[in-house]
């Protein structure tokens, strides 16, 4: 009996009977366990180490496989622009799927965001590796937690066959695409679309990189609005457009429907769909005035411009949808000045939406916000903000170059004035005979004085020496005299401080007109006017006569008629 009784008490002792065997078993398992995780990790960590290698990158190794046919393509990389989705299975237990595409190109793919709509509009661009024979795409239901996501479906297309042989009909093209289910059977359907960006690049095989299309249009940073702009300019492509042209091509592109939403994020808020583009208009107090023409014409001429030229804006505009924009572009219903706006802001929580901020005429910020219509939001988002960003520029450019010329000395000035009316068909006479009239509007009242008095005694000098003088067939009909000393303001600005502007007269410019006639500039021109002498005061010229703006504010003519200048003598020959 406690042979027995010890027999059993030894099956329950560590190390003893049923229960040690037990352990030892247990303790097996958990070290082979360890040990199968370890080595899952050391085989995960290879596969994403090998999972990047390409032995064409190393050593020429994939020019070798080009030049003996074993590859058919170097590297090049396309953007996919991923639009919507219909018609696919609901794989999700609870509520709507959380979808979300993958493009695969071998060791490279992308992804977009995930939403609940299928309706993405969303460009991302992608990099095919040499050697890569098919680009896959695929749809799959983001899955919380450890558990992987669910494929609904996919498609593949062959790279030589549809990025080579049949390019023009599989490229630049929005199409629908079937995606099917791992057992074969349609599973939905996918609208996409595939733009190649430096396939001439690729081909040559160059390593010298290429200047960009516009400036500071990246394609890996603005993947979208890169194959945008390709759209709009075709194949006669200009590089590295800056200025004022690219202001015009991302205007160009800044154009289709939006659904203006309000600023709040609250549930219930409604929208209105509009159509909206970037326009050049004339300057106005808001959308339901019209300009003041005489008034733009005065600001401008204050400024620099020509005498009948208005500069026009660039505008954020909108209309109520594009027939009322191709009836009447002049005239939106909205109209946001794009040197006002502030900023421009993605939503983060909703993929197709942005918002732009600006300030009104009396300073107060205001807050617009968008929802794309079939467009992929960084076009917009990516657009205005180059847009913005070069007007700054243009517009800082001109004030630069206007605060340039009024530092430079008179004597520069005028030889650029001169080369200018030269240019507008004016004689020489009659730029020198302004010169001297501006020359003596800078002096003071006693130098003007003296230099007549000067004037008035070489004059007669040279009368009493000749008995017999006669004018000059070229003599002017008219003369310029200095003009009232009430009349006379001088400037304070700029290194030749005291340079005072004042009108000529119509009849002196007419009588002095060369027989060449003046060049007028080419149409769609701006007719800008030479650069300002001195000071505050801006030239403008116009029809036979040069205006003057002097410390600020307009002049009117001081030149007095007389009968002429001393005429150039001539003695006549003895008898």
């Amino acid at each position: 009996m406690a042979t027995v009784a010890a027999r059993a008490i030894s099956m329950f002792v560590p190390g003893g009977g049923l229960l040690g065997v037990a352990g030892s078993a247990a303790g097996m398992l958990a070290m082979f366990a360890v040990c199968g995780l370890c080595l899952r990790w050391c085989f995960a960590k290879c596969g994403q180490m090998l999972k990047g290698f390409d032995i064409r990158t190393h050593c020429g190794i994939g020019r070798l496989f080009l030049a003996w046919g074993i590859d058919k393509h170097p590297v090049f990389c396309i953007t996919v622009t991923v639009h919507s989705a219909k018609d696919f299975r609901n794989t999700s237990l609870l509520g709507s799927a959380n979808l979300f595409v993958k493009v695969d190109a071998k060791y490279e793919s992308c992804k977009t965001m995930v939403n609940k709509n299928a309706k993405w509009e969303e460009t991302r661009r992608l990099t095919v590796p040499q050697g890569c024979s098919h680009i896959k795409l695929s749809l799959l239901d983001r899955k919380s937690g450890p558990r992987q996501d669910t494929l609904i479906g996919s498609v593949q297309w062959s790279v030589d066959k549809n990025f080579f042989r049949q390019a023009d009909k599989f490229l630049n093209t929005r199409k629908d695409h079937k995606i099917h289910a791992k057992d074969g059977s349609v599973a939905g359907q996918v609208a996409i679309t595939f733009r190649m960006l430096d396939a001439a690049a690729a081909a040559d095989d160059s390593d010298v990189d290429e200047e960009p299309i516009l400036e500071g249009l990246d394609p890996d940073i603005h993947p979208a609005l890169y194959g945008e702009v390709l759209g709009v300019m075709g194949d006669d492509i200009q590089r590295n457009l800056c200025g004022s042209r690219k202001v015009k091509v991302l205007a160009s592109v800044l154009q289709g429907r939006l659904e203006r939403r309000r600023a709040s994020r609250r549930l219930g808020g409604g929208g209105t769909e509009v159509f909206a583009a970037v326009c050049q208009l004339l300057p106005r107090g808001s959308s339901d005035s019209e300009p003041d023409i005489d008034e733009l014409k005065r600001k401008a001429q204050e400024k620099g411009w020509a005498k009948d030229y208005v500069p026009r804006k660039w505008y954020w505009c909108l209309w109520e949808n594009r027939k009322e924009f191709e009836k009447d572009p002049e005239d939106p219903d909205v109209m946001v000045s794009v040197l006002s706006i502030t900023s421009i802001h993605r939503d983060v929580g909703q993929s197709n939406y942005f918002s732009i901020k600006y300030k009104n005429s009396d300073g107060k910020s205001i807050e617009e916000r968008y929802r794309t219509i079939r467009r992929d939001r960084e076009v917009w988002v990516d657009g205005l903000e180059l847009l913005r960003l070069e007007c700054r520029l243009l517009k800082k450019a001109e004030n630069d170059k206007l605060a340039y010329w009024r530092s430079r000395p008179v004597s520069e000035q005028m030889e650029a004035w001169k080369s200018e009316l030269r240019l507008r068909g004016y004689s020489d006479e009659e730029i020198n005979q302004y010169y001297q009239h501006v020359l003596m509007q800078s002096m003071s009242k006693e130098e003007r004085q003296k230099m007549e008095s000067t004037r008035q005694e070489k004059a007669a000098v040279e009368g009493s020496q000749g008995k017999d003088i006669i004018p000059s067939a070229s003599a002017p009909a008219q003369s310029v005299q200095p003009a009232p000393t009430s009349q006379l303001e001088r400037s304070v600005e700029g290194p030749a401080a005291g340079v005072a502007r004042v009108t000529a007269p119509k009849a002196a410019a007419k009588a002095h007109r060369s027989q060449t006639p003046p060049r007028r500039p080419a149409d769609g021109q701006r007719p800008r006017v030479p650069p300002v002498i001195a000071g505050k005061g801006i030239l403008a010229s116009g029809k036979g006569r040069v205006g003057a703006v002097a410390a600020g504010r307009r002049l009117p003519p001081t030149i007095a008629k007389s009968k002429g200048p001393d005429p150039s003598v001539v003695r006549r020959p003895p008898q």
